[in-house]
């Protein structure tokens, strides 16, 4: 996050890669729509249901920083 610094995501544009952890291939990738005032991201969820691994595309995007996803 560039939170603490003071800048924006404007003009980034943060890829997530989920990648096969035996040969290191891409399973699923994912960039967010264009962003603007943003200082603090959620570009995928992973978590664990029934014993499987899931990602989600998230894209939200905070220009309240991290106390916005705290408080989200």
């Amino acid at each position: 996050s560039p939170d603490a610094a003071g800048q924006t995501f404007q003009g980034v544009e943060p890829t997530a890669t989920v990648r096969n952890a035996d040969d290191g291939s891409a399973l699923a990738t994912f960039t967010p729509p264009r962003l603007g005032t943003e200082t603090a991201l959620v570009v995928i969820e992973i978590y664990l249901r029934n014993g499987a691994w899931k990602a989600r595309a998230v894209g939200q995007g905070y220009a309240n920083g991290l106390a916005g996803i705290a408080t989200d």
